[in-house]
């Protein structure tokens, strides 16, 4: 199976060699498999070093024996925001990931997106992955590792809903969250496993991940969370 990895990088000096050593520990994991992971890189509008570093860690993941893959450029000259809900940010997340989008190698069996800034490990990812055997499209559980917050602490409340209510930060979350197996979700974010015959069908907008899921189940597909998979958001 061939597997593309997709994130997004602006002013993410702090945080490009953790993931990419995430990332080299995910292509050893799937090439013990044998798998074949590439990547796909947007970065834009940095005033770090974002871009040189970014370069550099390609470098690394390619001397890897990772397959094709790209860093694209994504500048777009727009306002940096914080983790805000603001429609002129997600105008701005939608043109950068539709850069992303077109990247992505058409020959691609699964795609996955992850925010750069998320911690995660290759169990999950793997985990996540094989999933796509069962579901269209699956993501884990965000939680949130921050001075003052539970140990629990739901992370991403905005883009997670069921039946149109949002997640709570606190557990249990939802009304229809369980803890034992996967369950329906109408819309996700942060983190996504999905088929990529699926992905390449899809185009980012203003809604930005939910508006990726409700395209998913307007092409009759479904969008699962596996309760027992997390990443973590600091």
């Amino acid at each position: 199976m061939k597997i593309c990895l997709c994130s997004s990088f602006r002013n993410s000096s702090a945080y490009i060699d953790r993931y990419t050593d995430q990332v080299i520990a995910l292509h050893k994991a799937l090439k013990r498999s044998r798998h074949e992971l590439s990547v796909v890189w947007g970065e834009g509008d940095s005033t770090d070093d974002t871009r040189t570093l970014l370069e550099a860690a390609y470098r690394a993941v390619a001397i890897s024996g990772m397959g094709e893959g790209a860093i694209v450029d994504c500048t777009h000259g727009g306002k940096e925001f914080g983790s805000v809900v603001n429609e002129k940010r997600f105008k701005q997340l939608a043109y950068v990931c539709n850069k992303i989008w077109k990247a992505i190698p058409a020959d691609s069996d699964a795609v996955v997106f992850v925010e750069s800034d998320l911690i995660w490990d290759a169990a999950t990812m793997t985990a996540l992955i094989k999933r796509l055997k069962e579901y269209p499209a699956v993501v884990p559980m965000v939680l949130l590792d921050r001075e003052g917050f539970s140990d629990q602490a739901f992370y991403d409340v905005y883009a997670y809903r069921i039946n149109g209510e949002h997640f709570t930060q606190a557990p249990p979350y939802h009304p229809h969250y369980t803890p034992e197996k996967p369950f329906r979700v109408d819309s996700a974010g942060s983190c996504m496993a999905l088929g990529g015959a699926l992905a390449r069908q899809l185009k980012w907008d203003v809604e930005v991940f939910p508006g990726i899921c409700a395209q998913i189940y307007a092409l009759g597909g479904e969008v699962f969370c596996d309760p027992k998979l997390s990443v973590v958001h600091l």
